[in-house]
Order: structure tokens, then sequence, then C-alpha cells
């Protein structure tokens, strides 16, 4: 769909009287008490569809634009001595009093939108609404100033220093120009010490990292800024092309913050678009929202795009920072019909993928296999996930540590320290047409999807002190093994008071035909401090891990 019509459509959703677009709002689980499905009135939508008007350059389209341009103004808090000063709410209909807590990313997001307005409209935009857009933008760069996000932070590091770089040279203010100067040379720093982006291989942050690049290239033009931008830009290109399978067109993992098993239509039209948009393998997304030129992909890049540099192809890398008490290493294995990969240690929250694997499935779609943990049925974010892998072999497991939170990492911790649950369960969980499970004499459990299967080898696991059982389960294109920790009334998980508490599995995904042999499960030898596990899946193999008895909260 082109641009014009897509705007013409989405007028449809433009409320003349409020000046913003209603739409129905999708809850992320945190932030907003708005519940998903409700339609209201959207900031930053409106706000980003007012840039995409300014695009088409007609009089009708430039005044609907000034109109949300002029009423989102309103609603930020303009106010130096307020917690929230510089930024607004998500909602007309919740404002920053009501969310909980609110969002300090959208002087982010708003200001990054408002820099490339009058980078690119001053010609169009009157002059009054002109020097009112430059007072919010100043307003939400010295709150990103205020908030000073370190680089570990990436797409919001990266977009706020471009922030406060556009408001220093387009507001004349020559401490935000130093201080977005700053931080992007911190940033790059940053990377180059610890070897990637904090949010490893995220299909999510390393997206927006590279398209704010690309804006802080288009929007700024002092040398230090450009000259750091386009090294991240790149590093952002290498995360992508590394882990890109090319004939599943998929984005493998292991991941660290995604929000979806896999990348969507939009993303892989994206990447395309920047490597060669006439050999996309999905078609145009039905709507263009594009607002600032792209960039194509650094040419060392591009072939990683149309083949494997070897078969089977292996990435291995280390995550280090001096910083932290660990290392995190990442691998992913390759071959022409399917990828796995895995992380050495990392929570169980909802954005994680801390192991999964694709090929694919009986109807021309992707079959993901990934294991998760599950309280209430909700992804439980204090369950932590441990992971030794070579090729095709990944021997995994998981227990709970103290100091994360629910449902998120740390917005919702609970004050007690105990968590209210009727079930939780460790899952290995295959998504695709025909899924299925089974359960061999040998004792392997099999989630099977197209030509591929994993096979799950689980060991004898142990919550709270007690042997956990397994059960099977799944319908229409689902099917799953749960390692069940507890299922009854409404019972308070106080992770530090369990005892002897450790689930695992040994896993491989091969060929349905793969002749497996009978392999032994996992062996766990325990002592006073930690938990030594072991597989020997092949005898020129050894898979082993060492999980403490008792895991503490390690900020990341």
């Amino acid at each position: 769909m082109k641009k014009r019509d897509y705007l013409q459509q989405r007028l449809h959703d433009y409320n003349p009287q409020n000046c913003l677009l209603r739409l129905p709002f999708r809850s992320s689980g945190y932030h907003s008490r708005v519940a998903s499905g409700e339609a209201v009135h959207h900031i930053r939508e409106s706000l980003s569809f007012a840039v995409q008007l300014l695009t088409i350059r007609t009089a009708s389209y430039t005044n609907i634009a000034c109109d949300i341009i002029s009423r989102i103004l309103e609603l930020q808090d303009t106010q130096p001595t307020s917690a929230t000063y510089g930024i607004w709410s998500y909602l007309l209909e919740e404002p920053l009093s009501d969310m909980a807590p609110p969002d300090w990313n959208w002087a982010d997001f708003c200001g990054s939108l408002l820099s490339v307005a009058l980078t690119d409209y001053t010609d169009t935009l009157p002059f009054d609404l002109q020097d009112r857009m430059k007072a919010s933008l100043l307003h939400a760069a010295r709150s990103i100033f205020r908030r000073n996000v370190q680089p570990s932070y990436t797409n919001i590091a990266i977009m706020g220093a471009g922030v406060a770089a556009a408001a220093g040279t387009l507001c004349g203010e020559q401490f935000l120009l130093d201080y977005g100067r700053e931080r992007l040379s911190n940033m790059v720093t940053h990377v180059q010490e610890i070897g990637d982006f904090a949010e490893y291989n995220s299909p999510t942050y390393t997206m927006v990292a590279l398209e704010e690049t690309e804006r802080i290239l288009h929007t700024v033009h002092d040398d230090s800024c450009r000259e750091s931008a386009e090294w991240l830009r790149r590093h952002a290109w290498a995360v992508i092309a590394s882990h890109y399978h090319p004939e599943l067109h998929v984005w493998a993992g292991p991941h660290s913050r995604t929000y979806a098993d896999i990348i969507s239509r939009e993303t892989t039209h994206a990447i395309w678009k920047r490597v060669n948009e006439s050999d996309s393998p999905v078609s145009e997304p039905q709507q263009d929202t594009s607002i600032v030129p792209i960039i194509s992909c650094p040419d060392e890049y591009r072939n990683r795009f149309y083949e494997l540099p070897r078969v089977p192809h292996i990435e291995d890398q280390i995550i280090s920072d001096s910083r932290q008490e660990q290392e995190q290493t990442l691998y992913t294995y390759f071959d022409r019909k399917s990828c796995v990969g895995s992380v050495s240690e990392d929570t169980m929250w909802v954005q994680r993928h801390g192991l999964i694997g694709y090929w694919p499935d009986n109807a021309g779609g992707i079959a993901c296999f990934r294991t998760r943990m599950l309280k209430d049925g909700t992804d439980f974010a204090s369950a932590i996930q441990f992971h030794a892998q070579d090729h095709d072999y990944v021997l995994t497991a998981a227990s709970f540590a103290e100091g994360y939170g629910d449902y998120h990492v740390h917005l919702d911790k609970p004050a007690n320290g105990e968590f209210p649950m009727s079930s939780l369960v460790f899952r290995f969980e295959i998504r695709g047409a025909s899924a299925t499970v089974t359960h061999d004499p040998n004792g392997v459990f099999k989630l099977s999807c197209g030509a591929r299967q994993a096979f799950v080898y689980v060991a004898d696991s142990m919550f709270d002190g007690s042997l956990v059982p397994v059960r099977t389960g799944g319908e229409n294109g689902y099917a799953f093994i749960d390692l069940v920790c507890y299922e009854g009334d409404t019972a308070l998980l106080d992770i530090r008071a369990l005892r002897d508490t450790l689930l695992c599995a040994g896993v491989r995904v091969a060929d349905r035909s793969s002749n497996t042999g009978i392999v032994p499960g996992p062996q766990v030898a325990r002592d006073s401090d930690l938990a030594n596990v072991t597989w020997v899946p092949k005898t020129d193999l050894r898979l082993k891990l060492t999980v403490p008895r008792e895991l503490k909260r390690r900020e990341k």
C-alpha cells in the first residue's frame, strides 16, 4: 500500500475533536492500567502519524499534522520540578499520574519525532508552532539529560543521545549537543568492551538501534556524533547478519529482548529493503511508516543474507562486561534447514528467548521450538535458565532467583518476596502446522513438526525437595512437555525458602529419520553449594553445567 493510501485509510481513526488517533490499546502488561482492546487516544502514535502526514507535503495533510502536533505539545509535562518533567503519557485517557509507573522513554520516542519534523519541514510548519516544538524538544532533551540512561539500555541510550544532539543543534543549546556527542561515544566504547549491545541479539532493540542511527545521520550534522552513529549502525548490521537464516528468513536465537517468537514480515521487509528490496522474501507491508531515508546494508554483510558461510555453521560469542559478575556465552547452530541457539545464563522474562530453534513446518511456515517457565500460564521473570550447547545438542537447566519480579524483571517485584501461584511449570513447546508430542518406550520425548523434531531427554528434576512429574499436551499446531513444579490451590512461592530445586533436560534438534539410539538423560550431582549437571548424548560429546544452589539477582 502506498503511503498516501495508508495515511488516507488511517484518517478514519483520527478524531478531529481531540486531534489524536483513536485506536485499540495493546497493553505490555506494565506502565499502563488500561486494558488491552479498549479504544483510546494515543499520543506517540498520533505524533508519528503527524510526521508521516508532513511527508506528503499537501496543504490538507499539513493542516491536520499541525493540529495534532499542537495538541500533543499541550500534553507534555513541562514543569522542571516535576518528577515526570519532559515526558508524555501513553494515552489521553490516562494522565501521567494514573500510570503504573509512567514511561520516561516517551521523552525519547516523542522527542525523536519532533527532531525529524524540525529538520525536514520548517518550510511548511508555521513559525509559531516551530517555536513551540523547539521548546517541547528542549523539555524532552533536558529530561533525557536528567535521566541519563546508561549504554546498557541500548535503544534508549542511542535514541536519547540523538534527541539531545538534535536539540542542541536545532535549538542552540551547546551543552545538549556536547551531551549527545559524549553519550554516543560512550555507547561505542561500551559495545566494544562487552562485545555486543547489552541487549544481545535483540530483534527489537537492534532494529531500533539501526533505525535510530539512520535518524541521527539524517538530523545531526556534528562530525563526532555522525562518526559514532555510523559505527553503531554497522555494528547493528553485524548482529543482524550473523543471526539471519538465509533460507528460513528467521532471526536465529538466543534473543535478549523480543516481543514475538518469530520476526514479523515488517521486520523482514525492513531488513531486505536495505539489502536488496527486489529480493525480499515477503511482500511490502500494508503500510509505509518511514519518516527518514534508509541507508543500505554495508557491502561486507550483504552476502550473508543469501547463504550461510558454511554448512553447518556456528556462531559462538562471549559477552563480557567488567561491571558484571559473569560472562554470557551465545551459541547458535545453523544448517540449511534449521537453527537452534542458546545463552549460557539469563532470566526467563517474557522478552527473553534463552533456548529457541526454527525449521520448516508442514504448511510452508516455520516451526518454533523453545522453553518457558510459566506461572499461572504467564512467563515468570524470576526463573533463571542455564545452557551448554554443542552443535544441535543443548543441555538446559532452570531454577529461581530472588530479587526479580513476576511478569517483569523489576517493575513488579512483590514487597514481601512472595508470589501467588496456582501452577508453575517448566515447559518445552513447539508451534507449527501439525505439531505433535510423543513419548517413546526408551523414555525420550519428541516434539515434532515437519521433517524435524526436538528430542527431549528429561532428567530427574526437583522442586522444593520433591521429584517433579512430567506431562504432555497440546492441540491445533501446538504441543508441549511440562515439568510440573506445582499445581493446585493458590499458594505462595517464596524463592528464598525453596529447598533443593533444579529442573533439567537434554535437547537435540534433528531430522525425524535420525537414529539417536538409546541416549541417557542428564545426570545431576549435588553438593552443599552447587549442582553439577552432566549430559553425555554420544561417546565424543560431554556437556556440563554448574548451577549455584542459591541464586540472587545480578543487575543487568
